[in-house]
């Protein structure tokens, strides 16, 4: 059954006509209803695709500051039946970085669909020497309403989104998430999402998108040091899950010690029923005693916390997160992930953070 076609007066909402790959399109800038931003746990007071809070990046260092403006777990969501989807947007800052995929750095992509449900639609990748990229989703689709997510660059800012739909169908708020509270990552460059080849198949985002969950990614490359005040403004976040994943950062295994318990016992002290899960790095062939160590470290703060009677904290073992079967095949330098890790990676993770969702309050 065909569904109906709407007047965009309706709707409110501002566009613009314009011509791209040879279909008329109407483009709206976001934000504004009823597409929905997700992924930024500040936007709807600031307005911005920043990961933290204006106030708060004086007090990171300039690294920290930079990577708070990528939009690794920022999503855009929307239901329509328009037979094509397209995307303007510009980027704001470098568009290439060694390892990474130039569409996982900077591209978005794009799924229908939520939950388990889900498949992938898109991509759109960006443009040399230029940016601002405008690309055709998807097209072709038939008349039909249909959940749409698009994934944000992992590696990149973001100042400016326009979303193209076909003139005069059917543009609709997305479906809700099966909690209201976000899933929280905190962690290194591989929960920012290096090195998966576009923004859907980092491991965080296929947790998110399978429980059909916001997501915060605060995942900082290079720069997650596990830091008292980043605890402490994370801590302010009404989680349904806190997901704790920052040993790659921590340069020594003594330094881990000095800063993952106390990372810990800072959350749980802001959030008494929080379920929190730890997670240990997954390259756990490289450097084994030097993992074996850390791994003890992460456990010793699992421990602790249960001994203290926390009934409501988890602990991986990073060494079972590649699973042993090709193994080698899971990364793209021995230490972050490929498509394939990062697979990997999720089918471990999503369980316990579902087990944990059902303990949440």
């Amino acid at each position: 059954m065909k569904m109906p076609k709407r007047d965009i007066s309706e709707l409110d909402a501002n566009f613009v006509s314009e011509s791209l790959a040879g279909f008329n399109l109407d483009f709206f800038e976001i934000p504004q209803a009823p597409f929905v931003v997700n992924g930024f746990a500040w936007y709807e007071q600031e307005k911005v695709f920043c990961r933290v809070p204006q106030k708060f990046l004086p007090s990171l260092n300039d690294k920290q500051q930079e990577l708070a403006w990528h939009t690794s777990g920022g999503r855009i969501r929307f239901r329509t039946n328009s037979p094509v989807i397209a995307i303007d947007l510009t980027l704001g800052g470098e568009m290439y970085r060694p390892l990474i995929s130039p569409v996982g750095h900077s591209g978005v992509d794009m799924y229908f669909g939520i939950g388990n449900d889900a498949v992938f639609a898109g991509i759109a990748k960006p443009v040399q020497d230029s940016l601002n990229y405008r690309a055709i989703l998807a097209k072709e689709m038939p008349d039909q309403i249909r959940d749409c997510t698009i994934d944000l660059p992992l590696y990149n800012g973001v100042t400016k989104v326009r979303i193209g739909l076909s003139p005069g169908f059917v543009i609709e708020p997305s479906g809700e998430f099966a909690r209201k509270r976000p899933l929280v990552f905190y962690g290194s460059s591989i929960t920012q999402g290096g090195c998966a080849s576009r923004a859907g198949n980092s491991y965080t985002n296929i947790v998110a998108r399978e429980l059909n969950m916001e997501i915060y990614n605060f995942g900082f490359s290079g720069n997650a040091f596990g830091e008292p005040h980043i605890a402490e403004l994370l801590g302010g976040i009404d989680a349904e899950v806190f997901i704790l994943d920052y040993d790659h950062n921590a340069s020594t295994p003594a330094y881990l010690n000095t800063t993952h318990e106390r990372f810990y016992q800072i959350l749980r002290e802001r959030r008494p029923g929080m379920p929190i899960v730890i997670v240990g790095r997954p390259d756990f062939y490289a450097d084994k005693p030097d993992n074996i160590e850390r791994q003890k470290i992460i456990r010793r703060t699992y421990d602790n916390a249960v001994a203290a009677g926390d009934k409501k904290v988890w602990c991986i073992d990073g060494s079972t997160l590649f699973d042993e079967e090709d193994r080698d095949d899971c990364t793209c330098d021995r230490v972050h992930p490929n498509d394939l890790g990062f697979y990997r990676m999720a089918k471990v993770i999503k369980p316990v953070v579902a087990r944990a969702m059902e303990m949440s309050i």
